[in-house]
């Protein structure tokens, strides 16, 4: 993927991050929980393209 597509998921990955996790503030059955922990730890992919980031910055 090139880096200018690269950096817009960016704010995409990080709201993908945090938003399932609001569900749990609701009763969710046990497959809905894990199916919204699943969708959350993809958002962890934002991560690693603010540390390419930093990365270029520091170079």
């Amino acid at each position: 993927m090139p880096p200018q597509a690269r950096s817009r998921f960016v704010i995409t990955l990080r709201f993908l991050l945090a938003l399932p996790y609001l569900l749990f503030a609701l009763p969710l059955s046990t497959p809905i929980a894990a199916g919204a922990a699943a969708v959350a730890s993809i958002g962890f992919a934002s991560t690693l393209l603010l540390q390419e980031r930093l990365i270029a910055l520091t170079r």
